[in-house]
């Protein structure tokens, strides 16, 4: 991978010496400068706080600009062909020791209010040795009330079924079957902020702590896929024989024009 930083003071053309080289050698380009001024425009918290310093006719820390770098989405014509909203989404990534946070900032840059859903699929290896199975591990929750966890699976067509299930915990854990995912996702809602992805011992390997309404849990049904999802929600698919509008749907999320969404999720691996 090839990695080029030009420095210089304002006005000494790093912007032009970076189209050239995008040019030639069609490399991505990363503007510290245009991801502040978008970050201020769109009224972000860091914006805000990045607009303090400036203000004082102070330099931005280092660290409030490494935190601002993220995977940015804005609206433009071809998501707009399926998305009929202007929009601006960015995702952060922030690795602090063993603790993987994820941030989605949304921002409605629409005219009318915004409708939208936005969720995680991080997928955590399992099982973790050659010899072991899916079915010598466990799942652990922080259950908020007594009993087992309740749940809902997806039909065929990928929607919500409204059966509920139970999901059997024994001395508050659950060890995976080969039948866990045969009705596809398991979407408890309202439970839990921390599920936990434990060794055959019982020793969780993987803390996923979030404020979501909703998670999902899921492998591959029938694949005996090396790997199961623990997927933090924000809205979820449209429950069986749902007929309304879009702002109507369950657990859909909604922002006023010039609104600003933001919620994050936390992966501590040990």
């Amino acid at each position: 991978m090839l990695n080029i930083v030009i420095f210089g003071a304002p006005g000494s053309g790093k912007g032009t010496q970076s189209d050239m080289i995008i040019k030639k050698y069609g490399l991505f380009h990363i503007s510290t400068g245009d991801v502040l001024r978008a970050e201020m425009k769109n009224g972000t918290e860091l914006g805000k706080i990045a607009e303090g310093y400036i203000s004082k006719g102070q330099l931005v820390p280092d660290e409030l600009i490494i935190d601002m770098l993220a995977k940015v989405l804005d609206s433009n014509e071809e998501t707009k062909k399926s998305y009929p909203f202007d929009f601006h989404l960015a995702i952060r990534y922030r690795l602090r020791g063993r603790i993987l946070e994820v941030k989605w900032i949304v921002a409605n840059k629409d005219s009318e209010t915004m409708y939208f859903s936005i969720g995680g699929h991080p997928a955590f290896r399992c099982p973790l040795e050659k010899g072991q199975s899916q079915t010598d591990y466990y799942l652990g929750f922080d259950m908020e009330s007594r009993g087992n966890p309740k749940y809902h699976s997806i039909s065929r067509r990928g929607l919500y079924e409204p059966q509920e299930y139970e999901l059997p915990l024994e001395q508050g854990l659950y060890r995976l079957e080969r039948g866990t995912f045969k009705k596809d996702t398991l979407i408890f809602e309202k439970q839990t902020t921390r599920v936990y992805l434990m060794r055959p011992d019982k020793r969780p390997y993987v803390t996923v702590t979030f404020a979501a309404p909703l998670f999902g849990i899921w492998s591959p049904p029938g694949k005996q896929a090396p790997f199961v999802c623990i997927e933090p929600w924000y809205g979820r698919c449209d429950r069986e024989g749902f007929s309304g509008e879009i702002h109507e749907k369950d657990w859909i999320q909604s922002l006023a024009p010039g609104e600003v969404f933001e919620a994050a999720y936390f992966m501590e691996f040990s």
